[in-house]
Parts: structure tokens; sequence; C-alpha cells
């Protein structure tokens, strides 16, 4: 299964909207995503993670890139809507708690 990105941007935010399965054959298409927006004047990332099936390590590693944007720039990254199991992968690296989440849209 692939993964599908969807972006709406407006004036200082964006929504990244993903689809199917963020995995290590996978990561890399989310990697170039946030690249081009770490490179842009926006203030805001969201990742909405509501249609994502699966996650695994690279995948975790890959959102890992946007929280030290986060640092770096003091801007906001935020993971909407993620799945009990994609929390547990975060706890499990204990991450859980270093990550801003949001429920629903």
């Amino acid at each position: 299964m692939n993964l599908d990105i969807h972006t709406e941007t407006d004036a200082q935010s964006t929504v990244l909207s993903l689809t199917g399965m963020l995995t290590m054959q996978t990561a890399q298409l989310l990697m170039k995503a946030l690249d081009s927006l770490f490179l842009s004047n926006v203030s805001s990332i969201t990742v909405d993670m509501s249609a994502l099936k699966k996650m695994d390590s690279a995948g975790v590693a890959t959102l890992v890139e946007g929280l030290r944007w986060q640092h770096k720039t003091k801007h906001s990254f935020i993971l909407r809507s993620i799945s009990k199991e994609a929390l547990s992968l975060l706890h499990m690296y204990q991450l859980d708690t270093v990550f801003e989440v949001q429920d629903g849209r």
C-alpha cells in the first residue's frame, strides 16, 4: 500500500492529510513534503493521521524531524487524529508526551 499526502495551506499554516501506510517504504514521501514546508514561511504544520492505516519506526523517525523543526524554529508541529496503534508506537519510544496531539478536525 502507498502513502497519499493531501496538502491544504492558508496564510501561515499547512495541514498534511495522510492516507495509507507510513512505513520504511513510504516515509521518504512525507519527508520530502515536510522538507519543502520547513524551507517555507509556514509557522504551523499539522499532520492529520485520521486515514493512516499503519505506521512503523521509519514513520516515527520522520515525525521526529517535524519535532526537531518545531524546537529549532519555535513554530507549531501538531499530530491530529492519531490512532491508538500509532499512539502506542510513540509511547514505546517514549515520544507520546513530546508531540502536540489533537483529536478530530
